[in-house]
């Protein structure tokens, strides 16, 4: 299997950075240590977690050495400020045994990893690189049950694959093994198609509505127009951004999801809802419906619902 190619690169010297909860309660400030790459006698990046208090001032709570020699690239603070994680190495993205780097707000680590501990030799293979780096993911998140998804990319960023790791323990929630099919081909198909009639109520649980950042669920607000859903399939534009999620290809798991989505005059899904589906391929199809892009100009004004139907399918018995 040929090796990704490689491509050069550039960085700016670090910053501080302040990373937030999603409600802006929780604050880590990560102070880079700025003479690392000159090879002086210094120690780490550190960081500050604070809270917000009543008056809206933050107050610090910690101050903690961190594992990277320069900073982080990112930081994710958990919405409970009991956690933070911390992602890849300023210069050296994808390289070093902190790629990943899961602490407690009071400083003690919970775990560490490097790519090799997470992902197979195979899929690391298919990652973007440069010269300096290893493009390997991007757009973690935190999920709903403090699990923190990791999302790996292959084959120029077209495909990807998700990891979850426990926040409270440190331990991914399944074995190591490949997440994407360049590495590892599975013959599955995923299809956009026009949603059924009468479509299934709308599923009350607010973890199967997501917007995109900067969005809001306006699924309820009054005087909403619909786009009948046929239009719309025809306006998605290739290739289809959903993947198969590991979990339910190694279930054996297909069927379809029926959703809502709110779309822009940019052909952008502003937010998706559930309808109906199985769990394990719920998230994809949330997932991919907010990285679809439809044609622009099907939308003037503000955002528009519509009802759509995603297929996953298993072409053959995995064997």
């Amino acid at each position: 299997m040929a090796a990704s190619e490689a491509h050069a690169d550039s960085w700016l010297l670090p910053k501080r950075q302040k990373f937030f909860s999603p409600d802006k309660i929780y604050r880590v400030e990560v102070i880079p240590n700025t003479d690392a790459k000159h090879g002086a006698n210094a120690s780490t990046a550190r960081a500050v977690f604070s809270v917000r208090g009543s008056l809206g001032r933050y107050r610090p709570k910690a101050r903690f050495a961190l594992f990277n020699s320069v900073a982080p690239v990112r930081v994710i603070v958990s919405g409970d400020g009991k956690y933070l994680a911390a992602f890849d190495n300023w210069y050296r993205v994808g390289y070093g045994d902190n790629v990943v780097a899961i602490y407690r707000t009071d400083g003690a680590l919970i775990a560490k990893f490097g790519l090799e501990d997470l992902f197979t030799a195979e899929d690391i293979q298919t990652f973007p690189k440069s010269v300096s780096s290893i493009w390997w993911g991007q757009d973690h998140r935190l999920n709903g049950q403090n699990q923190l998804v990791l999302r790996c990319f292959a084959n120029g960023k077209s495909e990807y694959g998700e990891l979850l790791i426990d926040l409270a323990t440190g331990k991914p929630v399944e074995p190591k093994r490949h997440l994407l099919s360049k590495s590892h081909p599975s013959p599955h198909v995923i299809r956009l198609l026009p949603a059924p009639e009468p479509l299934p109520a709308p599923s009350t649980d607010p973890g199967l509505v997501r917007c995109a950042e900067g969005e809001a669920d306006r699924f309820d607000a009054e005087g909403r127009v619909n786009l009948p859903s046929k239009q719309v399939v025809r306006a998605a534009k290739s290739p289809l951004p959903f993947v198969y999620p590991p979990l339910a290809r190694a279930a054996r798991i297909q069927g379809v999801v029926v959703a809502d989505i709110l779309l822009n005059a940019a052909g952008r899904v502003t937010c998706a809802r559930i309808r109906s589906g199985h769990p394990l391929i719920r998230g994809a199809a949330l997932d991919g419906l907010l990285a679809q892009q439809f044609e622009a100009g099907l939308v003037t004004g503000p955002p528009v619902a519509s009802a759509v139907m995603i297929e996953f399918l298993l072409a053959t018995p995995e064997r």
